[in-house]
């Protein structure tokens, strides 16, 4: 199965992982990361490379993630810039709105659940509305810096 995918994963390049599982990480000495979950691919696990936006550092202090649980969120303080990552639950239609300089701005709104049973909606905006199709239920959503 890893083989398949040895063309493709790149250190430092984006992904959009989908028909994968996730499933509680076993403790294990190649698992440096605090994260305690891990990605279980199958045959039918698609991995295609995406358009590295910049925002995420690759190198340094700046590509460590700390994921917030959805369920603390509403005890920070606003303005507060957290990590969040969580299952798809509901992705919404793209829709329109009007945008400050009298045109119309493409939005979408999706909905992800964590381990703690909460909910959040994050708001996506013009190309970031568009780019990506969500499988409710299957895509994990991460966001950094939210």
């Amino acid at each position: 199965m890893v083989d398949r995918f040895d063309d493709v994963i790149k250190q430092g390049n984006v992904f959009l992982i989908s028909c994968g599982t996730v499933k509680p990480a076993k403790e294990n000495k190649f698992n440096q990361t605090n994260i305690d979950m891990t990605l279980v691919f199958d045959k039918g696990t698609k991995i295609e490379p995406v358009h590295d936006d910049e925002l995420i550092n690759t190198t340094g202090a700046g590509n460590t993630l700390t994921f917030t649980s959805i369920s603390e969120i509403k005890q920070l303080k606003t303005g507060t810039y957290i990590d969040v990552i969580g299952v798809v639950i509901n992705a919404g239609k793209r829709g329109s709105v009007p945008g400050a300089g009298g045109g119309s701005i493409v939005r979408r709104n999706v909905m992800i659940a964590d381990d703690s049973q909460y909910t959040i909606i994050i708001g996506f905006w013009g190309e970031e509305a568009c780019n990506w199709d969500l499988e409710v239920g299957s895509t994990i959503l991460c966001v950094k810096n939210c």
